[in-house]
C-alpha cells in the first residue's frame, strides 16, 4: 500500500476528509511515508522532482483532487510528472435523486461524496420530494424511506469534512404526487401532482419544508424545484377562480416561496422549464421561439438563480442558444446536465458522453460558472449510482481542465479513483447499433417483457441482440478486478447472461408454435425452467447491490416485478408442456401475430420506452 508523509499541520482543516479519501483511495498517511510538500498557490499542481512530491492548491476541492491524483501516479510508478490545472467553476457537483424509490443510505451518501471530493467536486444536491421528516405532517414521506434529522446531519457533517456544500433540493409546486395523495393535502392541491397556488395552507406547508432544512444545513442556497408543473392553474385553481394567466400565477407563487426562503436565510434556485413552456406556443421547453416578456421576467426575484436542465441534445449551438435565452432573464444561470442512469438497469455512457461534451463546450463559450450532474432515478432507481462514477468524472474534469476529451477523462478517472474507465463503459448494455440516436432501454425491455405476449418482439427481430450480448459476456469476463466495485461487476455479468438467454426466446417459442415444432417448444420450455433459477439468482445479486447502497424502502417494487416474472415463467412452462403432450389444444397468446411497438414511423426501430408500466399490455 502507498504510504504518504504529509505535514498535517499545514492542512489541519482537511484532516478528516483526507482520512476518508485515504481509506477509499487505498493509501496511508504516516511520518515514514513518501514525503509530500504541500503549499497554497494559484490553482492545482501535482509534481515529482528528484524523488520528492509537491502539491499546490488554492481551493479545498483542488487539494483533495491533487492528493487523489498523486496517490494514483505513485501507484502507477510514474516519475517526473507535473500536472497543472486551474478551477474555472464556482459550483461543480452532483444531484442524487432520492425520491424515486432508491433512497441512498447515509453511509453510502458519505462514501459517494468521498469519490466526488477525490474528483474535485464541491457540491451535492439531495433531491428529496418528500424523503425527509416534516413536523406536523406525519404522512409526508410516509413509508418512503424518508431521512431522519440525525441522518441528514450525518450527511452534512461528512460533507463539511470533505468541503462539499450540501444544497437541499426540494419541490414547492409540482412533483409532489406521492405526498399529495394523503388526506392532509386535499385542501392544498391543484391537481394530483401540483400544489394549489394562493391557498394559505400551501404556504404554511412550504414554510415547514424550508424551516426544516434551515435546521439541518449551513448553506445559504436552496433549490425550490418548480419544474414540470403542467397542471398549474388548470385543476382546483380553475374551479375556484376560472382561467387566469398561468405565467402571472406562477410568478406570484415564485415570489411567495422566495420570500419564505429569504426569511430563513436562503437564496433560491429553481428549474427554468415552466417559464419557457408557458411562453411557448408549442408548450416546448426547448422552443427557441418562446416569448419571454421583459415585463414578466423582471418579476422573478433578482437573487433567484435559474437552472437550465438539458441532457438530450447533441448540438453545441442549440445549448448555446438556450443559454443565451436564459441570460435574457438577467439572473444567475446554472446548467444541469445528466449522467444517464434513469432508463433501466444499466448506465448509458454513450449518451452521457456525447450530450455532456456538447453541453460543456457551450457552457465554456457562454462563461457558465455553475454546473450540476443530475442523477435521476426514474421508475424505481434501478441503476447503481456507483456505476456512473465515470460520468461524474467528465463533469469534474470540465471544472478543472482547459480541454476535456474522453481519453483525458479516462486517465483522470484512473488517477483520481483507481478504477478502469473501459470497465465502467462496458456496463452500457444498451449501446447497440440502432436507427435512432436515443438512449435506449433494451436490457430493461428484455428483462421484463412477458414471454408469451412478446410486446417488443417484432421490433427486436431484425437486430442480432443475442450476438451483441454474447460478445458483451466475453468482454465482461476478462475485465480486470475492480476492487471495492467488484460486487457491481459481478451483478452485471450475471445480468448479461440472462439477457442473452431471454432476448429472442419469445420469438423462438412463437415460431415453433406456429410451425407445430414440439421438439423446439420443449427445448424452449427447458430454458424457461433455467430462467426461473436465473431470476432467483439475479434477485440475490440485486439484493447485495441494493443493501450496500440504499434503504430497504423501494425494494419491494423489484420484488413484486421479479416475482411476477417468475410466476409467468412457471405458467408458460406448464402450458407449453401441456400443449406438447396434447393436454390442451392451443396457447391463445401465441395465436396472436405480433405488431410493431410504436407507430408506423418507428417500424423496425428499437424503442426508448423505459417505464415498467409501459411494458405491460394492461
Amino acid at each position: 500500500m502507498t504510504v504518504l508523509s504529509l505535514n498535517i499541520n499545514s492542512v489541519r482543516d482537511f484532516e478528516n476528509g483526507l482520512l476518508r479519501i485515504a481509506d477509499v483511495r487505498g493509501f496511508e498517511i504516516s511520518e515514514n511515508g513518501k514525503k509530500v510538500n504541500i503549499s497554497k498557490g494559484n490553482g492545482l499542481s501535482v509534481a515529482e522532482r528528484n524523488g520528492e512530491y509537491y502539491i499546490e492548491y488554492s481551493l479545498p476541492s483542488e487539494f483533495f483532487r491533487a492528493v487523489s491524483m498523486l496517490a494514483g501516479l505513485i501507484q502507477e510508478n510514474r516519475t517526473d510528472f507535473n500536472i497543472c490545472e486551474k478551477t474555472k467553476t464556482d459550483m461543480c457537483g452532483a444531484m442524487i435523486d432520492c425520491s424515486r424509490g432508491a433512497v441512498m443510505k447515509p453511509s453510502a451518501v458519505t462514501d459517494f461524496m468521498t469519490y466526488m471530493a477525490m474528483m474535485g467536486m464541491n457540491t451535492l444536491m439531495l433531491y428529496t420530494e418528500d424523503i425527509y421528516r416534516l413536523e406536523d405532517y406525519e404522512y409526508f414521506g410516509y413509508l418512503r424511506g424518508r431521512y431522519s434529522d440525525d441522518e441528514l446531519k450525518e450527511i452534512c457533517l461528512a460533507a463539511e469534512e470533505l468541503k462539499i456544500e450540501v444544497i437541499p433540493c426540494i419541490q414547492t409546486l409540482g412533483h409532489l404526487a406521492k405526498t399529495l395523495r394523503w388526506g392532509y393535502a386535499q385542501d392544498m392541491k391543484d391537481d394530483p401532482d401540483v400544489l394549489l397556488i394562493d391557498e394559505e395552507k400551501t404556504y404554511d406547508f412550504i414554510e415547514a419544508m424550508i424551516k426544516k432544512w434551515r435546521k439541518i444545513c449551513k448553506t445559504d442556497k436552496i433549490h425550490i424545484g418548480m419544474d414540470e408543473a403542467e397542471g398549474v392553474g388548470l385543476g382546483e385553481y380553475f374551479n375556484r377562480h376560472g382561467y387566469c394567466d398561468r405565467y402571472e400565477i406562477m410568478l406570484r407563487h415564485v415570489q411567495r416561496v422566495t420570500d419564505i426562503a429569504a426569511k430563513y436565510g436562503f437564496k433560491p434556485m429553481m428549474w427554468s422549464d415552466m417559464f419557457f413552456k408557458i411562453g411557448s406556443k408549442k408548450r416546448d421547453y426547448y422552443d427557441l421561439d418562446a416569448e419571454i416578456l421583459p415585463s414578466l421576467s423582471e418579476k422573478i426575484p433578482t437573487d433567484a438563480s435559474l437552472v437550465y436542465w438539458d441532457y438530450y441534445h447533441h448540438d453545441v449551438e442549440l445549448y448555446r442558444a438556450m443559454l443565451k435565452k436564459h441570460k435574457e432573464f438577467g439572473r444567475n444561470i446554472i446548467f444541469a446536465g445528466g449522467v444517464w442512469l434513469w432508463r433501466g438497469f444499466c448506465p448509458q455512457y454513450d449518451k452521457t458522453f456525447d450530450t455532456t461534451l456538447k453541453a460543456m463546450t457551450a457552457c465554456d463559450c457562454e462563461n457558465i460558472k455553475s454546473v450540476i450532474a443530475t442523477m435521476w432515478g426514474d421508475d424505481g432507481g434501478e441503476v447503481s449510482r456507483y456505476s456512473m462514477l465515470l460520468g461524474l468524472q467528465l463533469f469534474a474534469d470540465y471544472a478543472h481542465c482547459d480541454r476535456v476529451s474522453i481519453e483525458c477523462v479516462k486517465e483522470n478517472f484512473k488517477l483520481c479513483l483507481g478504477y478502469d474507465a473501459d470497465a465502467f463503459i462496458a456496463l452500457d448494455f444498451d449501446n447497440i447499433p440502432a436507427k435512432k440516436k436515443d438512449a435506449l432501454a433494451i436490457s430493461k425491455q428484455i428483462f421484463y417483457q412477458d414471454i408469451l405476449l412478446g410486446l417488443f418482439d417484432r421490433n427486436f427481430a431484425e437486430y442480432n441482440i443475442e450476438g451483441y450480448y454474447e460478445d458483451l459476456i466475453k468482454k465482461l469476463a476478462i475485465l480486470p478486478d475492480q476492487g471495492k466495485m467488484e460486487y457491481l461487476f459481478d451483478y452485471y455479468r450475471f445480468l448479461a447472461t440472462i439477457l442473452k438467454k431471454k432476448c429472442h426466446l419469445g420469438v423462438k417459442i412463437r415460431r415453433a408454435y406456429k410451425e407445430h415444432d414440439t421438439d423446439t417448444l420443449l427445448k424452449c420450455a427447458d430454458i424457461l425452467g433455467e430462467l426461473c433459477n436465473d431470476y432467483d439468482e439475479f434477485y440475490k445479486k440485486l439484493c447485495i447491490v441494493w443493501k450496500r447502497e440504499n434503504k430497504p424502502f423501494g425494494f419491494e417494487v423489484f420484488e413484486e416485478r421479479i416475482g411476477g416474472m417468475l410466476m409467468r415463467f412457471r405458467s408458460a412452462y406448464k402450458r407449453i408442456k401441456e400443449y406438447c403432450s396434447d393436454e390442451t389444444e392451443r396457447i391463445d397468446e401465441l395465436e396472436e401475430d405480433i405488431l410493431w411497438y410504436g407507430d408506423k414511423t418507428s417500424e423496425g426501430e428499437l424503442l426508448s420506452t423505459h417505464f415498467y408500466n409501459d411494458m405491460r399490455v394492461f
